[in-house]
Formats: structure tokens, sequence, C-alpha cells
């Protein structure tokens, strides 16, 4: 078990402290990560992430990021399952 542990610590070290504070808002603070799309000053849509159910922004480099490091499981909340989904939360073996 603390091998296992030591294993998962050094692998986190490569992410970026950005990352790694999103990834502890999902893990230790419960928070589950969504993505809206919402439309700019130009009428174009841009994409938006927030915690839930605080409600506090993400930066949405950070969150992208942190959804491809694959440490987040996805809701399967999309029209078309998992490949589309719109928040992510803990891992469930981590």
């Amino acid at each position: 078990m603390a091998r296992r542990k030591r294993r998962q610590q050094s692998r986190l070290k490569q992410f970026p402290q950005r990352v790694l504070r999103v990834l502890a808002a999902v893990n230790k603070k419960g928070q589950v990560l969504v993505r809206e799309h919402r439309r700019n000053r130009n009428g174009d849509s841009e994409e938006v992430f927030h915690f839930e159910p605080s409600g506090h922004h993400c930066p949405p480099a950070s969150a992208r990021e942190a959804i491809a490091s694959g440490l987040l499981h996805p809701r399967g909340d999309g029209l078309f399952g998992f490949d589309t989904s719109q928040s992510w939360g803990k891992k469930r073996n981590a």
C-alpha cells in the first residue's frame, strides 16, 4: 500500500501546479469539474469550467490539462456517453 502511494505521488510530480490544484479540488474537497459552453461578446462559443457545488471558476487551460492527464473520471453525462462528458469527478480507484 505504501509503495502504491509513493508511486502515485511520484507520478503527480510531473504535472504543473495548476493541474495539481484542480486534482486536489476534485479528490480532496469532493468537487466535480463541470464544462459549459457560453457565448462571448463576439457571439462565438467558448468553453468555461467551474467546480460544483462551490461554483468556483477553473481556468480552461488547467481544466483541459487535468482532464487530459487521465486522473479524472468522466461522469458520462454527455449526449453520446463518456467521450462527450460534461463533468469529471474523482477517479473511482484513486
